[in-house]
């Protein structure tokens, strides 16, 4: 989880390594800057590749065309960037949205519960697993869309559910299918027995949230399974690596300067490179270093408790 001041321009924000797609980028970035340097040093520009190409009379041409070639591969880079970030960002507004329906669906039905004092003992009892389901489901729904390990989530305890309950939800394959099964047999047996005290209609708006929340969280699976299209990443990446081996050349066939035609090959593939690192990052919202869902845990554990005080 990477936390930054967004309006501190400052040096150190710069030379932050952690998150960072500098090191990455400057590694390619060094490697072609080296390609040059050693064409240079052996020669094979000035004594091979002039003799295939005439500066002076292929010069003009081989300049618009490989301008022509940069300008495709920079315009396909930014298409891509462009769907990462848009991609990202659904990731983000669809993971707070589960999390606001169900919210929303507990706090509606814990302001639902009977005031009678007759059934103080039943209303304290189904708050108390209500808040826990709902913890258990939101944890759930974390875990299937992140990278991380089971134990690193952490939710409320389950005091109050029988072992073979907790046995069988250890063998199904989708949890939070069964999670929201429970906690619909949860509403209507309350229901049934007067433990929520409120007309029929109104209550439907908690199976409506509850369900719009699993629903937000099929759109946020179809994000973490579907990946980029593989044709558009594979021509991509081809033309790329075309431009990182091809760029070297001609910057030694065209600038006289060594510590020039190095440091603007240098330059320009750090930057190609560092905007393919960052669409590879964005197109990943739910990765274990992703901060989307660091900050969501973070809050999971105090958000449920804050309901009503848990019995351990």
């Amino acid at each position: 989880m990477i936390f930054y001041d967004a309006n501190d321009w400052s040096v150190l924000n710069i030379l932050r390594y952690r998150g960072s797609v500098v090191p990455h980028a400057c590694l390619w970035a060094f490697t072609s800057a080296a390609l040059e340097a050693t064409f240079r040093h052996t020669g094979f520009c000035q004594y091979y590749l002039v003799e295939i190409i005439d500066i002076t009379r292929d010069g003009g041409s081989l300049t618009v065309v490989w301008g022509g070639f940069t300008a495709v591969l920079s315009m396909l880079l930014a298409a891509r960037n462009s769907q990462s970030y848009r991609r990202f960002w659904e990731g983000a507004r669809l993971v707070y949205m589960v999390r606001g329906e169900w919210f929303n669906c507990v706090s509606s039905l814990l302001s639902f519960c009977s005031v009678d004092p007759m059934k103080d003992a039943e209303v304290k009892h189904f708050q108390q697993i209500l808040v826990r389901l709902a913890s258990l489901l939101h944890g759930m729904a974390l875990q299937h869309v992140c990278d991380v390990a089971e134990d690193s989530l952490e939710v409320l305890d389950m005091e109050g559910f029988d072992e073979s309950s907790l046995e069988y939800l250890e063998t199904v394959h989708d949890r939070c299918d069964v999670l929201i099964q429970w906690l619909q047999r949860l509403m209507v047996g309350a229901r049934r027995k007067g433990i929520v005290d409120v007309p029929d209609p109104i209550l439907t708006r908690s199976f409506q949230e509850l369900s719009r929340g699993i629903v937000n969280l099929n759109n946020v699976r179809r994000i973490k399974d579907i990946p980029f299209p593989y044709p558009y990443h594979q021509i991509a990446l081809l033309l790329l690596m075309v431009h990182w081996f091809v760029t070297p050349l001609l910057a030694c066939l065209y600038i006289n300067s060594a510590v020039l035609s190095t440091a603007l090959v240098f330059t320009g593939q750090a930057g190609m490179w560092a905007v393919v690192f960052v669409a590879n990052q964005m197109d990943a919202p739910y990765a274990a270093t992703a901060v989307i869902i660091g900050v969501v845990a973070a809050v999971e554990v105090s958000s449920w408790v804050g309901f009503v005080p848990v019995e351990t």
